[in-house]
């Protein structure tokens, strides 16, 4: 049964537990989400309609709630808008982190996969990698948008500080807000409440690598003089204490 709706979208960020939430969406029994967390139709493939996007929940059952979880989605305000034009009831997540510390985890993920091979420093000489991995975490920017085209009720902000300190009551909160049976826990649950015990690994990066060190001193001191203004105007939209944020 193919579905023409779409429920909910998890518009990003990346690197903010998008592909954790992903996999907890496809095991919740109420939900149907693609089989990868990537569609970009909203952002990249808009022009081959919404016939070739729904085809992606062709297997969703009457009671099921359909979701996109592109995660790339907040950076475009076209992609926006078309949201809004397209499915202007959907409900909206969007997660966010401490803008430094996503920038820097995103370069890794790249260049852990060797999809990147420059210094993290190379931002402050080119203008689409500081974009890519600086822009997006003006947070207050793209949630101002959001409340321009959605009603403030559609929009559930996620911060992975909540993921961290109560992992249950963080995915309960989801759950809630997509329309879904809050209490189903899945086997994804324990694995997030594992980590955060025992701290992350990544097992693709050998040793006490640079990822581990952290970015250079100076680097970190000019993205926390380009966040300030932009995570005081957060905390304010959100009335959340960012301050550990800096």
């Amino acid at each position: 049964m193919q579905s023409s709706k779409l429920d909910f979208i998890l518009l990003g960020c990346q690197k903010c537990a998008t592909t954790w939430l992903h996999r907890c969406f496809r095991a919740h029994p109420e939900i149907c989400v693609n089989e990868e967390d990537e569609i970009h139709y909203f952002d990249i493939h808009y022009t081959r309609g919404q016939d070739w996007f729904t085809s992606f929940f062709s297997e969703a059952q009457p009671n099921q709630k359909c979701g996109d979880t592109t995660s790339s989605t907040i950076r475009s305000d076209q992609a926006l808008e078309r949201i809004a034009k397209d499915y202007p009831d959907v409900r909206i997540l969007l997660s966010i982190r401490n803008p430094i510390e996503r920038a820097f985890s995103h370069y890794w993920h790249e260049k852990a996969k060797e999809k990147i091979h420059f210094q993290f420093e190379e931002i402050w000489s080119n203008y689409d990698l500081y974009d890519s991995f600086v822009g997006v975490g003006v947070y207050a920017d793209r949630i101002k948008k959001l409340l321009t085209l959605f009603a403030k009720e559609q929009i559930q902000i996620l911060l992975m500080d909540d993921l961290k300190s109560d992992p249950n009551s963080y995915l309960v909160k989801v759950f809630q807000h997509i329309g879904v049976d809050p209490g189903y826990q899945p086997k994804e649950l324990d694995l997030i409440i594992n980590r955060y015990s025992h701290g992350p690994k990544d097992k693709r990066i050998e040793g006490k690598s640079e990822y581990e060190r952290g970015m250079a001193p100076d680097t970190r001191k000019r993205l926390q003089e380009i966040y300030r203004d932009p995570n005081q105007r957060l905390a304010t939209l959100l009335g959340r204490d960012l301050s550990h944020w800096q």
